[in-house]
């Protein structure tokens, strides 16, 4: 049975109330998974405390209140607390949301650690011996620079995947092993010392 056209038209129109109520379902469908994901840390995180932990039951339980109170204090007691909060975590979160880039290509950027690395090595070789350049100056140079690094490291994989069909996953995280293992740490300058803490994380 044929519909008019006008009828089509009518009920594809919505109100400005049923606009604002599908956004927020689909904003409440997207909170509600990383919502759940930190409860269930918190609440898996605070019975690792509490088997952990000595003395009877009660004890255990303020133990691990304890714990999750020195979390916050330590993060978001104070504004310097804010600041290095802030800084240790911004560069994980950008490098995840390069990670969900890429799985929304269809790809595993499973060497994203290492990316971030080579990137901060570069920036901090440029800030170190470029002091006297204007900040209007270095700043530019040094974001531009860490993302050139980052991406010619990560490109390493593209190419391999692009040119010889290379799964990305080892080939994202084998170069990472390689670049900051403990031998390749030991004998680097001073003012590069930082790295020793990758290589810990990055050593097979």
């Amino acid at each position: 049975m044929a519909v008019p056209t006008s009828q089509h038209s009518e009920s594809k129109e919505q109100t400005p109330g049923s606009n604002f109520l599908a956004w927020i379902r689909r904003t409440g469908v997207s909170i509600a998974g990383p919502v759940f994901a930190v409860v269930l840390a918190m609440v898996a995180g605070g019975i690792v405390i509490m088997i952990t932990s000595s003395g009877s039951l009660g004890n255990r339980f303020s133990a691990a209140i304890s714990a999750y109170q020195a979390l916050y204090q330590g993060s978001f007691g104070s504004l310097q607390s804010i600041s290095f909060t802030l800084v240790i975590v911004g560069p994980l979160i950008f490098a995840g949301i390069s990670v969900a880039i890429a799985y929304r290509a269809g790809l595993f950027n499973i060497g994203a650690e290492g990316q971030l690395a080579v990137g901060a090595i570069t920036v901090s070789a440029i800030g170190l011996h470029a002091t006297h350049w204007p900040g209007w100056l270095l700043i530019p140079t040094l974001v531009i620079a860490g993302a050139l690094a980052g991406a010619i490291w990560g490109g390493i994989a593209g190419a391999l995947k692009a040119w010889r069909g290379a799964h990305e996953v080892p080939q994202g995280s084998k170069p990472g092993k390689f670049y900051f293992s403990p031998s390749f740490t030991r004998d680097i300058p001073d003012h590069f010392r930082f790295l020793q803490q990758y290589s810990g994380y990055f050593s097979p």
